[in-house]
C-alpha cells in the first residue's frame, strides 16, 4: 500500500446540487494557483434528497446523483492529478440519513423489524422498557399530536407496486407484508426472526408476495378495485373522526452596504442562524421540541432590529461595528499566519480563501462566487503568498521544529513569534495580538516605531543576521535581536526567511 501523502493545505468544497463534480473541476486551476495541494471534500455519496451538506448519507455504496456521475468524478481526479493534487473524502461514520424515506436499508428495518436483513446496522433497542414498544420503532416525527395530523388527512394509506405504505408528508412508512392479508404470507418464517439464514428467506419471501400483489392488482380489475376501496376506507373523511379508526389500528408513527434585496436577505440568514442557536441551546426550543411561539418571537426581534428604518439602532451600531472590524482584519490576518505556519495542516472552508462574513451552518453552504475569487487571485495577496511560499518549502513546514520565541520591551504582551526551523533552514512567523488595547484608535494601523517602540524578538542561537519579508520582499536586519518596528513596517503579520 502507497505511504499516505501529508497535504501542504487543504481546501473544504461542500459538495451538493449547486456545487458539483463540474463546479470542482472548474476550479482546480484557480486552487492549485492559491497554493492548495489537496480538496477536502465533503461527502459526495448518495444522500438524502436535495441536501445541502450530504451527510444525511442514504447509500454509501454509490456516488450522489445531485453531484455528479463516475465519469465526471473521474474527469475531476484526473484534473487534480494532472496538477499533482489529490483530495480527502470527509467520511462520518455513524452519519446516516432516514429522511424523505430515501435510505433503502431503514426503510427495510421498518417493513420488517428485527427480521430485516439490515437490522443489525442501526442500534435499536428492540425490547424497551415500555412492553408495548417491544420489537418496534417509535420514529418522533409528527408535527402535531397523532388525532390532529390523522384527523387532518396528513396520514395517509398508500399502495404501489405491489406493496402497502403509509404516508406522511414527505415521509413515506412501509408496511409489514405480514399484514396484507394474503395467502402468500404463510410463507413468511415469523415477523420477528433473528437468525442469518430465516432473514435472509424472509427477506426473498416478502418479495415474492409483492410481485403476486402487484400482478393480481395488474391482471385483475377486480382486485385492484377492491384495493382502492380499502384505501379510500382507511384513510376516512375529513370531519369523522370516526372514519379514521381503521388507519389508527396500522400503528403509531411520531424540520458592505446592502440593497433593500440585501437586507431581506442578512435578515434571512441571521434569523435561520438563530432558530439554530436557540434550539440548540435547549432552553426555550430545541430541535425535538420546538415552541413556535418562541422562535417567532425571536425572529419579530431580529427583523425590528435590523429593520433599515430603526436609526436608534442601526446608527449606534453601525459606529461600534466600523470600529471591531478594523481591529477584526488584524486579528484575521494574526490567525491566517498561524494557521499555515504552525504545525499541521492549514485547511480553508469554502470561501475564506477571501474574507468571509458566513455563520455556522448552513450559512457557510451558500453557494461561492469562484470567478470573483479568480479575478482577485493577484489581490489575495496574504492568502496565495503564504500558501505558495508553504508549498515551495514543505520540508520545514512538515518537518521542521516548532520553536516559540520569547518578545522583549514595552509592548511585549502584544506580539506573538515562533521560528520553524529544519536543518539550515529558518522561518520566523510574528503577528501582533490584543490590537484593541495596543491601539485605542481603531484607525491606527499597528506599524512603524511609533507604535512598537522598543519591542524586540529575542532569537535563538544559531539565527540567521538576515530575513527577507516574504509578503513585501524587504530585507530586515537582526543581531541578537530583531526589532519589531523593522518587522511590522509596512505590513502588519510577517513570515521572515533566512536570507
Amino acid at each position: 500500500m502507497p505511504r499516505a501523502t501529508i497535504p501542504a493545505a487543504t481546501y473544504r468544497l461542500q459538495f451538493n446540487a449547486s456545487f458539483t463534480f463540474e463546479h470542482a473541476i472548474a476550479i482546480v486551476d484557480y486552487l492549485d494557483a492559491l497554493g492548495v495541494s489537496h480538496c477536502y471534500a465533503s461527502s459526495y455519496l448518495t444522500a438524502v434528497p436535495g441536501s445541502t451538506h450530504g451527510y444525511d448519507v442514504v447509500d454509501p455504496s454509490r456516488l450522489n446523483p445531485d453531484i455528479g456521475d463516475e465519469q465526471g468524478y473521474a474527469r475531476w481526479i484526473a484534473t487534480l492529478r494532472s496538477r499533482g493534487m489529490g483530495h480527502i473524502l470527509d467520511l462520518v461514520p455513524n452519519h446516516m440519513g432516514i429522511a424523505k424515506s430515501a435510505n433503502p436499508w431503514w426503510q427495510d428495518v421498518l417493513e420488517n423489524g428485527p427480521s430485516s436483513r439490515d437490522a443489525p446496522i442501526f442500534d435499536i433497542d428492540w425490547h424497551p422498557l415500555k412492553p408495548e414498544l417491544d420489537n418496534k420503532v417509535l420514529l418522533p416525527i409528527l408535527g402535531a399530536s397523532y388525532g390532529t395530523v390523522l384527523e387532518r388527512q396528513d396520514i395517509r394509506l398508500e399502495y404501489r407496486d405491489g406493496g402497502f405504505f403509509v404516508r406522511y408528508l414527505d415521509d413515506v412508512l412501509p408496511v409489514a407484508p405480514g399484514t396484507y392479508g394474503l395467502t402468500a404470507i404463510r410463507h413468511l418464517p415469523g415477523p420477528h426472526v433473528e437468525d442469518a439464514a430465516l432473514r435472509a428467506e424472509t427477506g426473498r419471501e416478502k418479495e415474492v408476495i409483492k410481485r403476486r400483489l402487484a400482478a393480481l392488482s395488474r391482471l385483475a380489475p377486480q382486485v385492484r378495485a377492491h384495493i382502492t376501496r380499502t384505501l379510500e376506507t382507511f384513510n376516512g373523511s375529513k370531519g369523522d373522526p370516526r372514519s379514521f379508526d381503521r388507519i389508527d389500528a396500522l400503528g403509531t408513527w411520531p424540520l458592505a452596504p446592502m440593497t433593500p434585496d440585501d437586507e431581506r436577505r442578512y435578515r434571512d440568514r441571521i434569523a435561520a442562524y438563530m432558530q439554530k442557536a436557540v434550539r440548540e441551546a435547549k432552553v426555550f426550543t430545541s430541535w425535538l421540541n420546538p415552541r413556535e411561539r418562541h422562535e417567532q418571537a425571536t425572529t419579530r426581534f431580529i427583523d425590528t432590529a435590523l429593520a433599515p428604518d430603526n436609526h436608534t439602532f442601526r446608527d449606534d451600531f453601525l459606529q461600534f461595528e466600523r470600529r471591531v472590524a478594523r481591529y477584526g482584519i488584524y486579528n484575521s490576518l494574526a490567525q491566517l499566519a498561524v494557521k499555515i505556519g504552525a504545525p499541521g495542516v492549514p485547511d480553508f472552508y469554502q470561501g475564506t480563501d477571501i474574507w468571509d462574513f458566513s455563520l455556522v451552518d448552513p450559512d457557510n453552504r451558500r453557494p461561492v462566487d469562484y470567478r470573483r475569487r479568480q479575478a482577485l487571485l493577484r489581490d489575495l495577496d496574504a492568502t496565495s503568498a503564504l500558501l505558495r511560499f508553504r508549498r515551495a518549502h514543505l520540508a520545514i513546514f512538515q518537518l521542521g521544529g516548532y520553536h516559540p520565541l520569547q518578545v522583549e520591551g514595552a509592548r511585549r504582551d502584544h506580539v506573538f513569534a515562533f521560528a520553524r526551523l529544519h536543518g539550515r533552514e529558518q522561518v520566523l512567523v510574528v503577528i501582533p495580538r490584543l490590537v484593541a488595547t495596543l491601539l485605542p484608535d481603531a484607525e491606527v494601523p499597528p506599524l512603524g516605531e511609533r507604535v512598537w517602540g522598543d519591542t524586540r524578538i529575542r532569537l535563538p542561537a544559531g539565527a540567521a543576521t538576515r530575513y527577507r519579508h516574504v509578503l513585501t520582499g524587504d530585507c530586515v536586519q537582526a543581531g541578537p535581536a530583531l526589532p519589531v518596528a523593522d518587522v511590522f513596517a509596512r505590513f502588519p503579520i510577517a513570515y521572515l526567511q533566512a536570507a
